[in-house]
C-alpha cells in the first residue's frame, strides 16, 4: 500500500526595500509602494490555508458522512470521495497490466519469494518504485509484465524483477466501496481537503 506524500513548505522570500541614493531620501513615506515582486515573494511566503492532509486510524463514530476517528480528528464524506476496500483475491487477479504492490523478500538466485500481493484498479501515472521494507521484505510497486501460474514478472521505474508465490501468499484486491462500508470499528487512511475525504482506503 502505497502509503502516503508530505506538502513542503511554501518557498520564497519577503524582499526588504531599504533606501538609497539621494532621490530616495527626499521621498515621502506615503510615495513608496512595495513592488510587484516583493508582493509576490510574500505571497508565496504565506502558508497554504488548507493543505492536503492524511488522516489515519480507527472509526470511532460515524454520524451522517461525518467520520470520527479515534485521534479525535473528524472528516466529511461526499459524493466524490473515492472510498476502497480490500478483498481476497486469487492467482486469475495476475494479469498482464495489473498494476500491484508486491511485499517479498529477495531470494539467492535474485528472484523475489511473494508473501502478499495488493492487486490495484486500473490506474494512468501511479508511480512504480522498488524500496527496502522491516524484516529483510522488499516493497515493490509495479505493473505486471507476464504471468506463468504462480509466477509473474514485473517492471518498475529503474528496473524489474521475477517474482514467485510463496506456498501461503496473500492475494488481495483494492476493490470500489460506499460510505456505508466506513463503519465503527474500521481502520481507514483518508486525503482530506478542506475537511472533506477526497479519498478513502477501509484497511
Amino acid at each position: 500500500m502505497n502509503k502516503l506524500g508530505l506538502l513542503g513548505p511554501a518557498l520564497g522570500s519577503v524582499i526588504a526595500l531599504s533606501a538609497c541614493g539621494s532621490g530616495a531620501a527626499h521621498r515621502p513615506a506615503s510615495a513608496v509602494s512595495t513592488p510587484p515582486a516583493a508582493e509576490t515573494a510574500a505571497a508565496q511566503a504565506a502558508p497554504a490555508t488548507n493543505p492536503l492532509a492524511r488522516e489515519m486510524g480507527p472509526v470511532t463514530a460515524v454520524s451522517g458522512k461525518t467520520v470520527t476517528l479515534q485521534d479525535g480528528s473528524s472528516f466529511m464524506l461526499s459524493s466524490q470521495t473515492d472510498i476502497t476496500e480490500r478483498a481476497a483475491g486469487t492467482v486469475a487477479d495476475l494479469q498482464t497490466g495489473s498494476y500491484v504492490a508486491v511485499t517479498a523478500k529477495r531470494q539467492p538466485d535474485n528472484t523475489l519469494l511473494a508473501s502478499v500481493v495488493v492487486v490495484f484498479p486500473a490506474r494512468s501515472g501511479a508511480s512504480t518504485f522498488q524500496r527496502p521494507m522491516d524484516e529483510g521484505n522488499l516493497m515493490t510497486n509495479a505493473t505486471i509484465d507476464k504471468v506463468n501460474g504462480s509466477t509473474f514478472t514485473v517492471t518498475f521505474t529503474g528496473g524489474g524483477d521475477r517474482v514467485t508465490l510463496a506456498p501461503a501468499a496473500q492475494i488481495q484486491r483494492v476493490v470500489k466501496a460506499s460510505d456505508s462500508d466506513v463503519k465503527v470499528g474500521s481502520t481507514v487512511s483518508a486525503s482530506v481537503e478542506n475537511g472533506v475525504a477526497q479519498s478513502l482506503f477501509i484497511q
